[in-house]
């Protein structure tokens, strides 16, 4: 019999989280989680007790299908007599016994903390059985230390463990996971894992009909396939949508919006303009990690793959690589931005296309600024992020971009185009 079977146990357990307010919010915290991460799809939920957490996210439209999975028959029997439609199932089973890709999300909360152990195996079982995300959340702190609480004259463990130590578990069961986000709430926290992170490229376009192919092949050849391309395009009068048609083929993975013509003649607030093409596209974002390309520059071969890498820390939430300069289509290899070290004034310093973001970002600063930017709308959204507690933004040795001059911007290359890396 399981602990949780005992006599008295579930009974006392479950008049605990139907009453408890610190429970509820405790509850409805998790399933912000959920709201927020977990793309549209089935989910199964390993521990799921009564069914409390299935009650708070049951109407979110990203939960298709639902399953609960537990070791306690006492629980399951109050989960199935208070939840029982079309789309929710019960059942029994145990951590390590869950397939491979059960479901798209899985989930499980508060279960691992009364488990003792560096948690490895429980782990491996419950990300190999998301098909995309599992978000897991259990007791932690900055220092760890054990101890037990009592429920009916039964001991559960109640284990504290460490950040670091929970993070490297994580790694340790599924080497190519990433771990998109840690939030942490009192002694809890909750982490959100990707199967595979994706990338979104938001790319801005006005009348450049043969750079753009370029900027957009630079996204295309990628060696890392997970992205999702939103070419947006500011009303372009010449041959630019055809070239971008095409350039873009029947990718799945690419879309295009196109804002009204613009008159002919120079573009009427150019800068705002091409601003508010990209705050057209953020509200399609899908993917994990956003990136900014203007359609005169392009991106440099593993560009994604190495964003990968510094994004694995989920307390990173912007990174920068080296940008380089070209006349036409010669790279310089002398010419370059570089920096070491993390930055959180980026105004006039950073190009937006050496930088990508994490897609949470936007909770905080939902899109660019449009008023009193100049040319310096990237820098101001950057710093903006940075004053709510997303920054610094952190330094890679890579080069991930290519910025082409011309006479739009040659005053701004001549300013940017040194090799400040020490």
């Amino acid at each position: 019999m399981s602990d949780w079977d005992k006599p008295g146990v579930a009974a006392a357990i479950e008049s605990y989280w139907s009453s408890s307010h610190v429970e509820k919010d405790h509850r409805a915290w998790l399933a912000s989680a959920v709201a927020e991460c977990a793309r549209p799809g089935s989910v199964l939920e390993a521990g799921c007790g009564t069914g409390r957490i299935y009650e708070a996210i049951r109407h979110l439209p990203s939960v298709k299908s639902f399953e609960g999975v537990d070791s306690s028959a006492s629980m399951l029997a109050m989960a199935t007599e208070r939840f029982s439609s079309a789309v929710s199932s019960w059942r029994m089973g145990n951590l390590l016994d869950l397939a491979p890709k059960s479901a798209d999300t899985v989930l499980c909360f508060d279960v691992l903390g009364h488990i003792q152990g560096d948690l490895v195996e429980e782990l491996r079982s419950l990300i190999s059985a998301a098909a995309d995300t599992a978000i897991v959340s259990l007791w932690g702190s900055s220092t760890g230390h054990s101890s037990s609480e009592d429920v009916c004259g039964v001991s559960f463990p109640h284990v504290v463990r460490r950040y670091d130590d929970i993070l490297r578990s994580i790694y340790a069961a599924v080497p190519d996971c990433h771990v998109i986000e840690q939030r942490v709430r009192g002694d809890n926290v909750c982490y959100v894992i990707r199967r595979r992170i994706k990338h979104t490229v938001i790319l801005g376009s006005y009348n450049r009909p043969s750079y753009v192919k370029k900027a957009i092949s630079s996204v295309l050849s990628q060696d890392y396939g997970e992205w999702q391309l939103i070419v947006t395009d500011d009303g372009s009068t010449d041959e630019t949508l055809s070239s971008i048609k095409s350039a873009i083929g029947d990718d799945p993975r690419c879309s295009l919006i196109v804002a009204g013509r613009t008159p002919p003649g120079p573009r009427p607030d150019g800068n705002v303009r091409a601003v508010g093409r990209i705050n057209d596209a953020i509200p399609l974002v899908s993917g994990d990690i956003v990136h900014y390309l203007p359609d005169d520059d392009w991106f440099i071969d593993g560009r994604f793959s190495a964003f990968n890498e510094i994004f694995r820390d989920p307390l990173v939430k912007m990174a920068f690589g080296a940008l380089h300069f070209a006349d036409g289509d010669d790279v310089s290899e002398s010419e370059a931005i570089w920096f070491n070290t993390p930055i959180d004034r980026p105004r006039c310093v950073l190009d937006h296309a050496q930088v990508a973001h994490r897609s949470l970002c936007f909770r905080a600063v939902p899109a660019w600024p449009t008023k009193g930017i100049a040319y310096e709308a990237d820098g101001v959204f950057y710093e903006n992020l940075c004053k709510s507690g997303f920054g610094p933004i952190y330094p890679m040795d890579k080069k991930v971009c290519v910025h082409r001059r011309h006479g739009l911007n040659l005053i701004e290359t001549q300013v940017h185009a040194t090799d400040k890396r020490e």
